[in-house]
């Protein structure tokens, strides 16, 4: 599903500066997408027993992380809160909720959201940088 070039944002679940239990976003980066042979090997899974449950990967370069603790990350309830409807290509124009569209992410690894959303979280990264800093890896 990943694709050579594409942009990928890195959250954890935290809770939020109101103390709302949420992905976080702490990081963006891009990615060189699926490679054949992005599979963990028995020397992983030895390394890394989690890799297990998560076994295929894709490699990232110009990975960025903000310089701060989790909570002061975007929290993906503000960006469904701003963005609504138009966050995931998925649910464009319906009218579910923000309670609906938040339950949308449950238990899942990935998702693709919208331009407008990308837009969104970039300005709202660049400021946060501009506030606490960033670590490049």
């Amino acid at each position: 599903m990943l694709k050579n070039n594409d942009y990928i944002y890195i959250a954890v679940v935290s809770k939020d500066k109101n103390g709302n239990n949420t992905p976080v976003i702490i990081g963006r980066g891009r990615t060189y997408g699926f490679e054949k042979g992005n599979v963990a090997d028995k020397k992983m899974l030895k390394l890394y027993p989690w890799m297990d449950h998560f076994s295929v990967f894709v490699r990232l370069y110009d990975v960025e992380y903000l310089d701060t603790e989790q909570k002061n990350g975007i929290s993906l309830l503000d960006v469904l809160a701003y963005v609504g409807t138009d966050t995931y290509p998925s649910t464009i124009g319906t009218m579910k909720t923000l309670l609906e569209l938040r339950k949308s992410h449950y238990q899942k690894s990935h998702m693709r959201i919208t331009s407008h959303a990308k837009t969104y979280i970039d300005s709202r990264f660049n400021e946060k940088i501009r506030k606490y800093g960033v670590c490049k890896v």
